[in-house]
């Protein structure tokens, strides 16, 4: 038997849950309505368990009484655990992210998590306090180990994660610790406490100074670059519930480095112009998110730099180096929308080489998180030539749109109801806000571009009257050697189905004698219909223009 909750609806004083009935084991939850009973008053409940005809009526009796006082000389440590934890000095109270053997500890004090929903730490006197002295619950301690206050001697934090699952974040004050010239440790304590039995976690803060290095930014150098869609869902509140999770072990490798914490976190400093950019100070670590460690950031045509809290006009992301490695998404209570989309690129850096790995995000507001599903990819091939000009000046390639429209769950006379998306600067989707005629504008790279920026090539939109898509080049006719590649994508809900788009003059396109050795290659008529089984002729397939003999 297994039931979720009962009421006692007619006082509403209080409520069971949890109901459970396990071999010969009947077991319940109970639990108060807030501000209703008081010292000294009882109330009781009727469960049945019923079997046929049978029933056992049970009677739950909730009684009120004022907690016990425990004299602090009569707790009894039943466990310890001790967590060494070493870090770089961070500005912007960086944080890192670190877990417990939350396990062993419910086994010592004889509870589960239901019975624990605070944390407590040591005072200077030797006292037990759960007198949160840290703002997003948690506590300041000093340089003894011991809770003290932001505005006092509080030198470094421990912040809540999750108290029932034993995740937490650690950091230092800002500013505290720039000056030191050896490395400084300081015992901090997380006790656990069930009745008069307490469990301690000693956690080993060792915080080290910056390593010299004679590298300057402009030598460092990106070794790859990892890209990331993220879904995040506009709040009123100030939620870090939506997470993004990052292979540290992948980029370990990638940069060659034993340990993922001594990676720094940083973003683009924004510059009005090229110009006036410099080399040297193109990025920033100064963590404005705080006390999580990471980035309140500002948009710039969509693309997100890290500014300070007032500032901040677009979201918020943190970086935790810990376990998979997570990155947490914040917004601005009210200031969100459904649609709204941004990029950004954050920076991993080991400070001793100047290596570096790019986290570039395509972040997407939502009105709900759900997992994206490629459902088909064809290429789509564009011959610039005057035959294929339409009566609006495009060129334009007919191509069969219902396959597509099955994959994607939608009839052709809806794709105004999907999204467009196309190639971005690092080869991942972003949405496009209108895909008609010459509106979506892309490079010589095949990233998607301003529509007024003097690096736009090309443009590929969507005729909706024809059901076709079609093409431009922007402000040059096609040459010779005219040739660019891009891809674009039409999703409907969780589903997303890929184009291929090749743009070539026929002269750019032209190869003799290819022999047809690939049993996967889709072939085009210089119309760009697909072709199945092509015979003598000129044809696109890859797109190359082929001769068939």
């Amino acid at each position: 038997m297994n039931a979720p909750k009962a009421w006692n609806t007619g006082s509403n004083t209080f409520y069971v849950q949890n109901i459970t009935l396990e071999a010969d084991t009947f077991s319940i939850v109970s639990g108060q309505f807030p501000g209703v009973l008081k010292t000294g008053d009882e109330d009781f409940a009727y469960l049945y368990v019923i079997n046929g005809a049978n029933a056992a009526r049970i009677k739950v009796v909730t009684e009120v009484k004022e907690p016990e006082n425990i004299d602090p000389n009569d707790f009894v440590k039943v466990g310890e655990q001790v967590i060494e934890i070493n870090s770089k000095v961070v500005p912007g109270y960086g944080t890192k992210s670190f877990s417990i053997d939350i396990e062993a500890v419910y086994a010592a004090l004889e509870c589960t998590a239901d019975d624990i929903d605070d944390i407590y730490a040591w005072e200077s006197d030797g006292v037990m306090t759960d007198n949160h002295t840290e703002g997003s619950g948690g506590f300041y301690y000093n340089n003894d180990g011991y809770v003290d206050s932001w505005a006092g001697s509080a030198t470094v934090f421990i912040s809540l994660g999750n108290i029932p699952n034993g995740q937490y974040n650690i950091g230092q004050k800002d500013g505290v610790f720039n000056d030191i010239t050896e490395p400084v440790t300081i015992p901090l304590s997380i006790i656990y406490k069930f009745g008069a039995k307490y469990y301690e976690i000693k956690v080993i803060y060792t915080i080290s100074p910056d390593e010299p290095t004679d590298l300057t930014q402009s030598e460092w150098k990106r070794i790859d670059t990892f890209t990331y869609d993220v879904q995040v869902v506009p709040s009123s509140d100030y939620p870090l519930e939506q997470k993004t999770q990052v292979d540290l072990d992948r980029l370990a490798k990638t940069l060659n480095v034993e340990n993922t914490d001594d990676l720094v976190l940083y973003g683009d400093v924004y510059y009005e112009n090229e110009e006036a950019i410099d080399p040297d100070k193109r990025f920033t670590k100064k963590l404005t998110l705080t006390p999580e460690g990471g980035f309140w950031m500002r948009s710039v045509n969509g693309k997100l730099y890290p500014c300070e809290w007032g500032e901040a006009d677009a979201m918020g992301m943190d970086w935790q180096n810990s376990g998979p490695g997570v990155i947490g998404w914040w917004n601005k209570p009210n200031t969100r929308s459904v649609g709204d989309t941004y990029q950004g690129d954050f920076y991993l850096v080991d400070e001793t080489t100047g290596h570096y790995v790019c986290l570039h995000c395509n972040i997407e507001f939502v009105e709900t998180v759900m997992e994206v599903e490629e459902v088909g990819e064809e290429d789509v091939a564009f011959v610039l030539s005057a035959d294929n000009l339409n009566d609006d000046g495009l060129y334009a390639t007919q191509i069969d749109m219902s396959k597509a429209c099955e994959a994607l769950g939608i009839d052709i006379s809806e794709i105004e109801s999907a999204t467009w998306y196309a190639q971005n600067s690092a080869g991942s989707f972003s949405v496009v806000e209108s895909f008609e005629g010459e509106d979506c504008v892309f490079d010589a790279t095949g990233a998607m571009a301003a529509i007024d920026s003097e690096d736009a090539r090309f443009a590929v939109g969507y005729d909706y009257d024809n059901n076709t898509l079609v093409a431009s080049l922007l402000g040059d006719d096609p040459t010779e050697e005219t040739l660019y590649t891009t891809r674009i994508a039409l999703r409907n809900g969780s589903k997303r189905y890929i184009f291929n788009i090749t743009l070539g003059s026929e002269e750019a396109l032209s190869i003799d004698n290819v022999k047809m050795t690939s049993k996967n290659t889709q072939f085009f008529d210089l119309s760009g219909r697909a072709v199945k089984n092509p015979t003598k002729g000129f044809y696109i397939a890859n797109g190359t223009k082929m001769l068939v003999k």
